[in-house]
């Protein structure tokens, strides 16, 4: 029992002045709330939604003023005939109103308007998967720590274990009961004890730099994070059909060959009549300006243009659309590979973490059962220190092994839950229990 005292009294060490309890999903929102790329992402989704509104606007009346003013030096006169000639003035005035309305662009502000729409769905859906990617990324920092914080504290259980052994082997030796090569293979012990508890100390503040600075607070302000301990439920396992339909690349990827076929409509259109109509209100003055007057007029306006001959460009550019088409369902059947494969290693990951935490939990029983034993049996001089030195380095990779396997467990839940489409779903729920 002393030294499982002697654990808990090290942990409770890492609760310092100041220090912050920091819970798994309360630094999953710290960390959505602070991160650049999610910011950003939202950014690009906003831009998204304002060229949809641009893009429609295309099919609006649209009106135009023009304007042009200009002053000859020494205008010649104009002679009309042998009889007379009129002085012209040096100077002159346009300008023109136009309201014009789009009829028929061959199909290209259709499309406009439906790769814009494409185009913010994407950015929707890339904004989603940048907030997946960063909680994927916030829980290796989240349990890297949290693992760095347990062995922290076993290191320091471990030092605490070989002290106690030493002042025990010192008195012994002081009484001549033992030799003094026993005292000295514990000190050696108490020195490499020592030696980890420094290097522990400094994957701990590391780690915990890494914790801080990812969600926006300052670097070493103490935390104490979940155990990495705590029992986790893994989730039911999701068919492959429902993981691929809930993964964003996936959907980003389809609406990507959407954008190449709303390409090929409007290459196309390119190469279509349009028809625009309007009215034109003038005002300036004469094209010969003989007398400084002014005058308007109206006009209505029917604009149509009709390619008829491009030497072939129309079917060379369409194909050439076309062809990016195929590119893309071919890149999305290769996304479609490395996604199932992903599921698949995911799964296999984490039902193989599985079962390996629950051997190193195993592992540290039989080790604990066996530092008592020897313990015991020291004690009673029946075992040679070297016996007790040996348990406890068991038991003390024992307690690392445990920590390492938590670690994997972890990190491939939250990996298959990404793979599975599942972190996103996870994420929303939390936020729902917020309002």
């Amino acid at each position: 029992m002393k030294y499982i005292l002697s654990f808990v009294f090290a942990f409770l060490l890492l609760s310092r002045a100041g220090a912050q309890v920091l819970g798994h999903q309360e630094y999953r929102k710290r960390v959505i709330l602070y991160n650049q790329d999610v910011k950003a992402a939202g950014e690009r989704k906003e831009a998204a939604s304002l060229a949809v509104k641009s893009a429609r606007t295309n099919m609006l009346p649209f009106l135009s003023a023009n304007g042009s003013a200009s002053y000859q030096f020494f205008p010649p006169p104009i002679q009309v005939g042998d009889v007379f000639s009129i002085n012209q003035e040096g100077w002159s005035i346009f300008t023109d109103l136009s309201l014009m309305q789009p009829v028929y662009a061959g199909g290209a502000i259709a499309a406009q308007n439906n790769i814009a729409a494409i185009q913010e769905r994407i950015a929707g859906l890339d904004q989603n998967n940048t907030i997946e990617n960063t909680l994927l990324a916030a829980d290796a920092y989240y349990w890297n720590f949290s693992a760095s914080q347990e062995i922290l504290g076993i290191s320091n259980t471990f030092y605490g274990l070989v002290d106690q052994l030493y002042t025990v082997v010192n008195a012994r030796f002081e009484d001549g009961l033992v030799s003094r090569n026993d005292l000295i293979m514990v000190e050696t012990r108490k020195k490499e004890a020592e030696f980890q508890v420094l290097v522990a100390e400094r994957n701990y503040e590391t780690a915990l730099q890494a914790l801080n600075i990812f969600m926006g607070t300052e670097a070493s302000l103490p935390a104490i994070a979940d155990s990495i301990r705590n029992s986790s439920t893994p989730p039911d396992p999701v068919p492959v059909a429902d993981a691929l339909n809930a993964r964003f690349e996936y959907q980003m990827s389809l609406n990507a060959i959407g954008i190449a076929e709303e390409n090929v409509r409007m290459t196309a259109a390119g190469f279509n009549p349009n028809l625009s109509i309007g009215l034109q209100e003038t005002f300036g003055t004469k094209p010969l300006n003989t007398d400084n007057s002014f005058i308007f007029n109206t006009f209505a306006l029917a604009r149509i243009n009709i390619p008829i001959f491009e030497w072939n460009n129309r079917r060379y550019q369409v194909g050439q659309a076309r062809l990016n088409v195929g590119i893309r369902e071919l890149e999305n059947a290769r996304l479609v590979d490395e996604i199932v494969l992903q599921i698949n290693q995911a799964l296999t990951n984490l039902e193989l973490s599985r079962q390996q935490t629950e051997l190193a939990q195993e592992g540290l029983q039989i080790a604990t059962e066996n530092l008592d034993l020897n313990y015991f049996s020291y004690y009673e001089g029946r075992l040679p220190i070297l016996d007790v030195l040996s348990a406890q380095m068991s038991w003390a990779g024992a307690q690392s092994n445990l920590v390492s396997a938590n670690l994997q467990y972890k990190l491939a839940l939250s990996e298959y839950q990404k793979a599975a489409g599942l972190m996103y779903l996870e994420y929303l729920a939390l936020m729902d229990s917020d309002k």
